[in-house]
C-alpha cells in the first residue's frame, strides 16, 4: 500500500534475549549539520563501554571526527548527544567499538543532509505582475518550529537566475525578517526565485512574474461540485454581465471532457463534447452522460467544464472554467493493510467509509471482508461492523498457507476494494515480530498505547522515540517471565507530531538473526502557539478609508506578522484561503517538517488524510524496516543494512524525458509571454497591509491601518513565532469595507475635443430598502456640452451647468444610468458626479485628459554662462507646421541638470533592447553621481527615488542577460549574445554597483565575455546586418570603441584585462582615419583620451570637417547628407547628431578643453529633451556641468515680447535644483540677461498639437482600417518601408506607436497577431490599453501587421487617432499618419439607458440600417387589395 504521511516522529524498540552478549547502536541516516545528532545504545546481558563518534573525509580533504565515549548498563538503553556542529559535505559514517567488556566495532554509511532548518518565504501573492510590489517575509525556525537567531542572507533571482536585489547579512528579529521589492515595468516574465542562505544552507522560494489579463465583464459558472452515475445528467449556468450592470449578449460555447489519468506515453484522452447556445446574460446548459459524453459508469472521473463567451460585435472573448467529480456512489472505502503477512501473528486491516475529499463519514453499516488464498482453500467471508465509519478486521494466518499469497476483497453496500498478492515475509528461522497501535488520533498530552507480538518468547525489550531526525527517548524493558507479548505506552510530546514509528526488535535466542517491526502513528497538534486576529471595531463591516486598530493574541513576547489583503485575490488563486498569501500554510508546514525524519517519503504520497491507527513500514525483511524507518543499525559486529552505497535519492518529477513523444511534458511548447488570467477584477491595492508587530505582556499586540479606500470583501491574516512555544497561525478574519451607497464610473483615461461620451454611473446600495437617488453631473467648467434631450435636429444646445437623473436603486443591489456628454474644451476636464436620495450620499471626482489631436512637448533652453560678467541669451519655440501651441511657460534653473530630475519622473521608453532597458538605471547612476560630486546628495527625495529607478532599471536590463554573462538584442532562446549590448550593459553594471544592492558577479562576467569574444587584431566583431538595431554604433571600429569603453569603466587590474584594452586602443590609433563617419570619429576620440593615447587630439582634429555652426553660439558634429535632405525639420538636434556631440564634448572635457567645449554643451542642452533622456547625452553634459560649477548668486530678467515688465527669477546654490516657472501664455520668443555671477538656464516650454500627417517622413507608413472593422470592433493593417536616401541605406530598430481611438482598448489578446508578424520583435500594451508601442526592424520593402480592438467604452463620434514610427537610433528617421475608424453616432453607445431614449428617439429610429426591421408581411395582402381596387374605380370612370 502507498500512502503519503507525515512522518516527525520515531519510536524504535529493541528486543534481545539475556543469553546473547549484545549490544546495538540506532542513529538516523541523514547527517544534518547545526545540531546534534543523537545516538540510542542499548545494552546486552554485560555492561559496556562504547567510543561512539561520526567519522568521515569532508570533500575538501580533511578527516572529521566527533565522537564521546559512553557507558551502558547491562539491559539498559540511553541517549547520547554528539555536537557535530557543520562537517559540510563528504562522506561519513557512524561509528561504534567497545573500549571495556566484550570486544565490539561496527560502522555504518551517512548520508551528508545540507538542510538542517525549517525556512519559510511568505509572500503576499503567488503571482504578480511588472510594476507591483512583492511584499515578502522570511520566517527562520528550526526543525521543532522554534525562531532562529543571527543573519541570513537573501537573494531574489530573475527568469534567468540573475540576482536583482539583495539583503546580506541581515538579523532575524525572533525569527523573521520583511522586506519588499518594487517590480519594473517591463522585467524578465516567468518563474523568479527568493533564495535564503542560513549558515551556508540555501533555501528557496519560487513565484511568477507574469502579465494579468483582465476579465472584460464578470462572468460566472455554476454547477454541482460532484453528481452521481445513477443521476445521469447535470445543469450549467453561465452568467456573464458588464462592470456597468448590462448583459453581456453574444454566443457560449460550453465544452465538457473527462479526465483519464495515464502511465503511458501516447495518454488516453476523451473528444470535448460541445454545445453552442445563443447568450442574453444568462444561459442554462444540460449535459446528459450518456448521449452527450457517452461516459460508462466508473468508480469516479473528473470532468472539466470550459464556457467560452464571445460578445456580439465586439468579438471579445472570455472563458471560465470549472470541474465536476463524477462519482458512482457518494462513498468510497479506503483500506489500508500491511503489504506482508507474519504467520501466526495478526494481520490487521483498517477500513474507513470517505468522501470524495478523504474525510472519514460518520456511518455505521456493515463491512463484508472476503479472504482468498492463492493455493485454492475455500473463501471465508466475515462481516465487520462500521463504528463512526471506521472498522478493523484482523486475522491471524496459519503456517499452512506459507508459501501462497493472501487476497481480500473489502465490500460495503454496492462498492468495494482489493488488497491483492500479499506475500509472506521473509525472515530467517520463520519467527516474526509485529506491532499493532492500540490508540488513535492521540496528540500532544496523551499516551499512545501499542503492543509487541512476536512468534516466541522474549525477556528484554529495548524501544527508542524519535522525532523529527532526532532520537527522543531511550528505554529496556526486562520481561520476566519471558513472554510472546507486551504493551507499550509512550507520552506525546511536541517533537513527535505530526507522526510517529513505533520500530521493534530483538535478537533470536539462537543468535542467528534479528528480528524487527515497524509501524507509523500519525499524532494531532503540530502547532502548540494559540494565535488569534481580531479587530477593535465591532462587527466585521468597516468604513473604506477609516483607521482601524487590529489585534493579535498569542504568547506574550511573541513576534508576529499580519497581512491585510483582497479576498479577490484568494478566489483568483493569487492567494491562499488562511489570509497568509502564499507560502505560509498548513501543508506547507507540514511537508516541511515531515523532510526531517528521512522515511522514504513517496510511500506514502498518494493521501493526505491518514489512517488512524498508523501504517505498517515493514518490508520483505528486518533490513527493510530500518531502512524504510530511515535509521541504520549497529549490533555485535552486523550491521543490518543494504550492501549498497549509501546516496541521496533524486526526488521523484512528473516530466518525461525530451523527445518521449507528441504527448510528452518536453513538447509542450511555452506560452508567448507568462500571462495570468484573473476571473475577477483586482482592487489597486491588493495587498493593504503587511506588517509585523510584538505580542506584549498583556498577550496582545497592536497595529492601526487605513482601511482600504474602495469597497469590497478583505482578509486579515496573523501568524507568531514565539521563542519556546514557536510558530502559530490565527484563523484568518473577513472584514467588508461598504458604503450606504457607493458610486463608480468606467472612463477613458483620454478623449479627443469633439468626442462624444456616455458617462456611465454605476450605483451600488447596501441598504435593506429601495432608494430613490437624484443623481447630478456638474459642469461648472464648461468641459462639456450636454446632448439635447430632443430628438429634434433643430434642437440648440444650450449652456448647462449640471444635469440630474433619478435612479431606482434596489435594496442591497445595483443600478445604472447615463448622461451623454460632448468635450468641447481641451484640458484637465474634471467629471464631478453625486448621487443623493433617502438620506445617503455618494460622489465621484475624475479628470480625462482631453486632447485636440497628436501632443507632443515643445520646448527650447539655453546656457546663461555668466562666471566672469553679463550674459545674454535669445530662445525661440519653433514649432513644427500645422502645430498649434498651448499655453507657454518661462522656465529658469541654476543647476544644467535640473530638467533631468525632473525628467526622472517621466516613464521610460520601452526595453525595446538592452540599451533602451538600462535607460533608468543609467540616467540614475548619472545623477546620483552628479549630486555626490557637487554635495548635493542630502535632497533626501531626489536621492531616493534614484536609487529606486537604478533598481528598476537593473531588473530591465537583466531581462537581456545570457547564463555566460553576454547580453542579448532581443527576448528568446535564439537570441545570439550581442558585443554592443554587453558593452552597453558591463559599463553601466559598473557605475552601478554603489547603488544596486547585488553582488558585482554580472558586472565582471560581461567583462570576461568580453575579452572572450575579442579578436586577434583587438577588434571586436559586428553582428549580421538583420540584427544590427543600430547601424552607425555596431560598425568595426565604433564597436571596438564602446568595447573598450566598457573595460575601462571595470577597471580591473588583472593582467588579462589590460592586455585586451590595450589590443583595442592599438586597434583604434591603426584604424584612426579621416575616412571614418562623425560619429565613429567621436566615439574613438572618447575612447582614446579615456586612456590617455596621444592620438585622441588627432581625432578631435578630424573631426573638425564634420563641424556645423551654423548657430553661432553652438557647436555639433553633422553627418553627410544631400542638399534637399537639409530641409529635413527634424534634423535639428537629432538623437544621432547629439550623441555624436555627447562624445566628442566627453573627449574635450578629458583633454581639458573646458572653454572650447561650450558651444557643445549649448547644443547638448537643447538636445537633451524633456523626457527619457539619452544616457550618453546626459553624462556628457553632467561632466560638463560638475566642471563648470560655481558659486551662484544670479538674477535673470528675461523680456517676453507680449509682456512690457520683464519677469525675473532670483538664482542662487540654495534653489539651484528647482525650475522656477512663470505662464507666459502665448509667447514664443523670450530674452534673458544676468545680474551677478554664476551659471543658469533658462527656456520656453509649451504643449503642441497637431491634427496634420509630419513633414518628410523617412518612412512610408500606411494604417489601413480593414474593410471587416465596424463600430464596435477594430482591425488595423499597418504597412511600413524605409525611405533609403544617399548614404542612409538601412533603418536602425524603429519604434511603432499606434494610438487607438477613444473607447478602442488592447489587450494581450488582441495584440498577438501583431506580434506574429516577422519583422515584429516585440509589442506592449501601453495607457491601459489605448495605446500600443511595438519595436520592429524596418526594411526597404514594405512590411505589413495586423492589430486588433475592439470598443470597449461608450465614446463615439472619434476623431482620427494616429500611428508614428520613429527610429530609436536616429530620430531624424520618422513618420506619422492619421486614420479614421468607422463613424458611431452618440445613440449607438448610449441607448441602453432611458436617459438617452429621448436623444436617439424611438425604439424604431435606434436601430441602425443593418438592422432595421423588414415590413410587416400580413400588410402585404392588404396593399394588394386596395392597389386592385383603385385601378377598378378609374376603369370604371373611363
Amino acid at each position: 500500500m502507498m500512502h503519503k504521511i507525515g512522518l516527525t516522529c520515531c519510536v524504535a524498540i529493541l528486543i534481545a534475549s539475556d543469553i546473547v552478549q549484545s549490544v546495538s547502536i540506532l542513529g538516523p541516516k541523514l547527517l544534518r549539520p547545526y545540531g546534534n545528532y543523537k545516538i540510542s545504545i542499548a545494552g546486552g546481558s554485560r555492561a559496556y563501554n562504547l567510543y561512539v563518534a561520526i567519522e568521515g573525509k569532508r570533500s575538501t580533504g580533511e578527516q572529521f571526527s566527533q565522537g564521546r565515549v559512553a557507558q551502558v548498563p547491562a539491559a539498559a538503553s540511553r541517549v547520547v548527544d554528539l555536537e557535530i556542529g557543520d562537517p559540510g559535505p563528504g562522506q561519513y559514517k557512524l561509528v561504534a567499538r567497545s573500549t571495556s567488556g566484550p570486544l565490539f566495532a561496527s560502522s555504518a554509511p551517512l548520508i551528508y543532509q545540507p538542510r538542517s532548518f525549517c525556512i519559510f518565504v511568505q509572500t503576499d501573492k503567488r503571482v504578480y505582475q511588472p510594476g507591483d510590489t512583492v511584499n515578502f517575509r522570511v520566517i527562520a525556525l528550526d526543525k521543532y518550529l522554534l525562531p532562529l537567531s543571527g543573519t541570513v542572507d537573501i537573494s531574489i533571482l530573475d527568469t534567468g537566475g540573475s540576482p536583482v536585489r539583495q539583503w546580506a547579512s541581515v538579523p532575524l528579529d525572533r525569527g523573521l525578517f520583511a522586506e519588499e521589492l518594487l517590480l519594473a515595468d517591463e522585467p524578465a516574465l516567468g518563474q523568479w526565485t527568493i533564495q535564503v542562505e542560513v549558515r551556508g544552507q540555501k533555501y528557496s522560494r519560487e513565484i511568477t512574474v507574469a502579465d494579468y489579463v483582465l476579465p472584460k465583464f464578470q462572468m460566472d459558472i455554476q454547477m454541482p461540485k460532484e453528481i452521481l452515475f445513477s443521476e445521469g445528467r447535470f445543469s450549467i449556468n453561465v452568467t456573464a454581465r458588464h462592470f456597468n450592470g448590462l448583459p453581456v449578449k453574444g454566443e457560449l460555447t460550453i465544452s465538457a471532457y473527462a479526465v483519464f489519468f495515464s502511465g503511458l506515453l501516447q495518454p488516453v484522452f476523451s473528444t470535448p463534447a460541445r454545445k453552442v447556445v445563443d447568450f442574453n446574460g444568462q444561459a442554462n446548459v444540460l449535459y446528459d452522460l450518456k448521449t452527450d459524453l457517452d461516459l460508462a459508469e466508473d468508480a469516479a472521473r473528473p470532468l472539466v467544464v470550459e464556457a467560452v463567451l464571445e460578445e456580439k460585435n465586439t468579438l471579445i472573448k472570455q472563458n471560465i472554467s470549472s470541474r465536476i467529480l463524477l462519482l458512482r456512489t457518494p462513498y468510497r472505502l479506503k483500506v489500508t493493510a500491511p503489504d506482508r503477512f507474519k504467520p501466526t501473528l495478526p494481520y490487521n486491516v483498517q477500513i474507513e467509509l470517505v468522501n470524495s475529499t478523504g474525510h472519514t463519514i460518520d456511518a455505521a453499516g456493515d463491512v463484508v471482508v472476503e479472504r482468498l488464498w492463492d493455493d485454492g482453500a475455500p473463501v471465508n467471508t466475515t462481516t465487520v461492523k462500521l463504528i463512526k465509519g471506521i472498522a478493523k478486521y484482523t486475522y491471524t494466518p496459519d503456517v499452512a498457507h506459507t508459501n501462497s499469497t493472501l487476497n481480500f476483497v473489502v465490500k460495503y453496500k454496492e462498492i468495494s476494494e482489493r488488497i491483492v498478492n500479499i506475500q509472506k515475509s521473509l525472515e530467517k528461522g520463520e519467527q516474526f515480530l509485529s506491532i499493532e497501535v492500540l490508540t488513535r488520533n492521540t496528540g500532544i498530552g496523551d499516551e499512545m498505547r501499542a503492543q509487541i507480538t512476536a512468534t516466541e518468547a522474549m525477556d528484554i525489550v529495548h524501544y527508542v522515540v524519535i522525532g523529527r531526525g532526532d532520537i527522543l527517548i531511550a528505554k529496556t524493558l526486562e520481561l520476566s517471565p519471558a513472554r510472546r507479548r507486551v504493551d507499550v505506552s509512550v507520552p506525546v510530546t511536541a517533537g513527535m507530531a505530526p507522526g510517529c514509528i513505533l520500530l521493534a526488535w530483538y535478537p533470536r535466542l539462537a543468535g542467528d538473526s534479528v528480528l524487527s517491526a515497524a509501524v507509523y502513528a500519525p499524532q494531532r497538534d503540530l502547532l502548540q502557539h494559540k494565535v488569534s486576529v481580531t479587530s477593535a471595531s465591532s462587527g466585521s463591516l468597516l468604513r473604506p478609508n477609516g483607521l482601524v486598530e487590529f489585534r493579535v493574541s498569542g504568547e506574550a513576547g511573541s513576534q508576529a506578522g499580519l497581512l491585510g489583503g483582497d479576498q479577490n485575490a484568494i478566489l483568483t488563486g493569487l492567494a491562499r484561503k488562511n489570509g497568509l498569501g502564499s507560502g505560509l500554510d498548513m501543508r506547507t508546514i507540514e511537508r516541511e517538517v515531515e523532510s526531517f525524519i528521512g522515511l522514504k517519503y513517496s510511500l506514502f504520497k498518494n493521501e493526505d488524510h491518514l489512517p488512524s491507527l498508523g501504517l505498517d513500514l515493514g518490508g520483505r525483511n528486518s533490513s527493510d524496516v530500518f531502512s524504510n524507518a530511515g535509521m541504520v543499525l549497529l549490533t555485535d559486529g552486523l550491521v543490518i543494512a543494504s550492501n549498497k552505497p549509501a546516496v541521496l535519492e533524486e526526488p521523484e518529477t512528473g516530466t518525461r524525458a525530451p523527445e518521449a513523444g507528441p504527448y510528452a511534458f518536453s513538447r509542450v511548447p511555452p506560452p508567448p509571454t507568462p500571462r495570468y488570467y484573473l476571473t475577477r477584477t483586482m482592487s489597486p491595492h491588493t495587498t493593504w497591509m503587511f506588517t509585523n508587530l510584538t505580542i506584549g505582556d498583556d498577550g496582545v499586540g497592536t497595529r492601526e491601518r487605513w482601511s482600504p479606500v474602495t469597497p469590497g470583501e478583505w482578509t486579515v491574516g496573523a501568524f507568531a513565532v514565539h521563542p519556546t512555544l514557536g510558530l502559530g497561525i490565527a484563523e484568518p478574519r473577513k472584514v467588508t469595507t461598504a458604503l450606504p451607497l457607493s458610486l463608480t464610473a468606467e472612463l477613458p483615461e483620454s478623449l479627443q475635443r469633439g468626442e462624444t461620451l456616455a458617462v456611465v454611473v454605476t450605483l451600488k446600495s447596501t441598504l435593506t430598502v429601495d432608494t430613490s437617488v437624484e443623481v447630478t453631473f456638474h459642469n461648472s467648467d464648461q468641459y462639456y456640452e450636454f446632448e439635447p434631450l430632443e430628438n429634434n435636429i433643430e434642437s440648440a444646445k444650450k449652456i448647462e451647468l449640471f444635469r440630474r437623473l433619478r435612479v431606482n436603486v434596489p435594496a442591497r443591489g445595483s443600478s445604472s444610468t447615463a448622461f451623454l456628454v460632448t468635450s468641447v474644451r481641451s484640458g484637465e476636464a474634471s467629471i464631478i458626479i453625486e448621487a443623493n436620495g433617502n438620506g445617503v450620499s455618494a460622489s465621484l471626482f475624475r479628470t480625462i485628459d482631453v486632447k485636440d489631436g497628436y501632443t507632443e512637448k515643445i520646448w527650447s533652453w539655453a546656457l546663461l554662462d555668466a562666471r566672469r560678467g553679463v550674459a545674454r541669451t535669445n530662445v525661440t519655440l519653433t514649432p513644427a507646421a500645422g502645430t498649434k501651441l498651448g499655453a507657454v511657460s518661462l522656465e529658469a534653473t541654476g543647476d544644467l541638470l535640473a530638467n533631468a530630475l525632473r525628467a526622472m519622473k517621466s516613464p521610460s521608453t520601452v526595453a525595446a533592447d538592452a540599451t533602451y532597458a538600462l535607460r533608468p538605471l543609467a540616467r540614475a547612476c548619472i545623477l546620483l553621481d552628479y549630486l555626490q560630486a557637487t554635495n548635493q546628495d542630502d535632497e533626501v527625495s531626489i536621492v531616493k527615488d534614484a536609487r529606486l529607478q537604478a533598481s528598476t532599471g537593473y531588473q530591465r536590463l537583466m531581462a537581456f542577460r545570457r547564463p555566460d554573462g553576454s547580453f542579448v538584442a532581443e527576448f528568446g532562446d535564439d537570441a545570439v549574445s550581442d558585443v554592443w549590448m554587453t558593452s552597453m550593459a558591463a559599463r553601466w553594471l559598473s557605475r552601478s554597483s554603489r547603488y544596486v544592492e547585488v553582488s558585482p558577479e554580472a558586472t565582471m562576467a560581461a567583462a570576461r565575455w568580453l575579452i572572450n569574444a575579442q579578436k586577434s587584431d583587438g577588434s571586436w566583431q559586428p553582428p549580421s546586418p538583420s540584427q544590427k538595431n543600430d547601424p552607425r554604433a555596431q560598425s568595426v571600429v565604433p564597436l571596438t570603441a564602446y568595447a573598450l569603453l566598457a573595460l575601462q569603466e571595470t577597471k580591473s587590474n588583472e593582467i588579462l584585462y589590460k592586455n585586451a584594452m590595450n589590443k583595442a586602443l592599438d586597434f583604434l590609433a591603426k584604424n584612426l582615419s579621416p575616412e571614418l563617419d562623425a560619429y565613429s570619429l567621436a566615439l574613438t576620440s572618447s575612447a582614446l583620451a579615456a586612456a590617455r593615447h596621444p592620438q585622441a587630439t588627432l581625432a578631435l582634429q578630424i573631426m573638425d570637417k564634420y563641424a556645423n555652426t551654423s548657430d553661432v553660439s553652438t557647436l555639433y558634429w553633422s553627418r553627410k547628407v544631400p542638399g534637399a535632405e537639409w530641409k529635413n525639420p527634424w534634423l535639428k538636434a537629432n538623437s544621432l547628431e547629439a550623441s555624436t556631440a555627447a562624445w566628442g564634448l566627453r573627449s574635450m572635457l578629458a583633454s581639458s578643453l573646458l572653454e572650447e567645449a561650450v558651444p557643445v554643451a549649448r547644443y547638448l542642452i537643447q538636445a537633451l529633451g524633456p523626457k527619457d533622456q539619452d544616457p550618453d547625452v546626459l553624462d556628457a553634459l553632467a561632466q560638463f556641468a560638475q566642471m563648470l560649477k560655481t558659486t551662484n548668486k544670479l538674477r535673470v530678467s528675461v523680456t517676453v515680447a507680449t509682456f512690457e515688465e520683464p519677469r525675473q527669477f532670483n538664482i542662487d546654490n540654495d534653489n539651484a535644483l528647482i525650475i522656477q516657472t512663470q505662464l507666459v501664455r502665448n509667447a514664443i520668443n523670450a530674452s534673458a540677461v544676468t545680474e551677478g555671477r554664476g551659471v543658469a538656464m533658462f527656456g520656453l516650454s509649451a504643449k503642441g498639437s497637431t491634427n496634420v500627417t509630419a513633414a518628410w517622413p523617412r518612412y512610408t507608413l500606411d494604417p489601413r482600417v480593414d474593410q471587416v472593422s465596424t463600430r464596435d470592433r477594430l482591425q488595423l493593417s499597418i504597412c511600413i518601408g524605409f525611405v533609403p536616401i544617399a548614404n542612409e541605406t538601412e533603418s536602425g530598430l524603429a519604434l511603432l506607436t499606434v494610438q487607438l481611438p477613444s473607447g478602442y482598448l488592447a489587450d494581450l489578446n488582441t495584440i498577438t497577431e501583431l506580434t506574429a508578424a516577422r519583422h515584429v520583435v516585440g509589442a506592449r500594451v501601453m495607457a491601459g490599453g489605448t495605446q500600443v508601442t511595438a519595436w520592429l526592424r524596418s526594411s526597404v520593402s514594405e512590411r505589413c501587421a495586423t492589430l486588433a480592438a475592439p470598443r470597449a467604452l461608450p465614446v463615439a463620434r472619434q476623431r482620427p487617432a494616429w500611428v508614428t514610427l520613429v527610429d530609436l537610433y536616429d530620430s531624424s528617421h520618422r513618420a506619422r499618419v492619421f486614420y479614421q475608424v468607422p463613424p458611431s453616432t452618440a445613440c449607438d453607445v448610449c441607448r441602453e439607458w432611458p436617459s438617452c431614449a429621448g436623444a436617439c428617439g424611438s425604439s424604431e429610429r435606434q436601430l441602425s440600417p443593418t438592422t432595421r426591421k423588414p415590413p410587416n408581411d400580413a400588410a402585404a395582402p392588404q396593399f394588394t387589395l386596395a392597389l386592385m381596387f383603385t385601378i377598378a374605380v378609374i376603369l370604371l370612370i373611363r
